[in-house]
């Protein structure tokens, strides 16, 4: 079943995508230890929906969803993290523009407790070398953060312990 979903995940029709992450989310629901099982297989096919320019926002949306469903663990989180930041810097001509830092930050924001996100964010790039990737990333964290709708529960928080 999994080895299906993971065959539909890499076609590029959008309503097939769509629908496979409908089908990996219900499955998560009820029978997570399954899908769990092949997430070494799974991760990296869903982190590379997140930089396919044929994935519509409605995939990445899913998608983000399936990933922090998965990240549940804090072992997995830290791997989500560490290795979206890794997707960033690779695809960094790509995925980091505003709008598409902004749609995954704002997505998982709703999903994953917004200063998780940014704490862990913030302890990778505090180790990270390359200051050409890490500067703009931060640049584009702190606009995300500064504007969002969904962080302003992170805004307020970071505003209570500066009085």
């Amino acid at each position: 079943t999994i080895k299906a979903l993971q065959e539909m995940l890499v076609r590029s029709e959008t309503r097939t995508r769509i629908a496979t992450l409908h089908w990996i989310l219900m499955l998560l629901d009820k029978n997570s230890d399954l899908v769990l099982s092949h997430f070494a297989e799974l991760f990296p096919l869903l982190l590379k929906t997140l930089s396919d320019a044929s994935s519509s926002e409605e995939v990445v949306t899913l998608d983000l969803s399936v990933l922090a469903t998965l990240s549940k663990t804090p072992e997995n989180f830290k791997k989500f993290m560490h290795d979206l930041v890794g997707l960033l810097k690779k695809e960094r001509k790509k995925l980091l523009t505003r709008s598409s830092i902004g749609l995954i930050i704002r997505q998982l924001s709703l999903l994953i407790n917004p200063e998780k996100i940014f704490r862990e964010l913030a302890t990778i790039l505090q180790r990270e070398q390359d200051k050409e990737f890490v500067s703009p990333f931060v640049q584009t964290l702190n606009m995300i953060l500064l504007t969002s709708a969904e962080l302003m529960p992170l805004r307020t928080l970071l505003k209570s312990g500066l009085e």
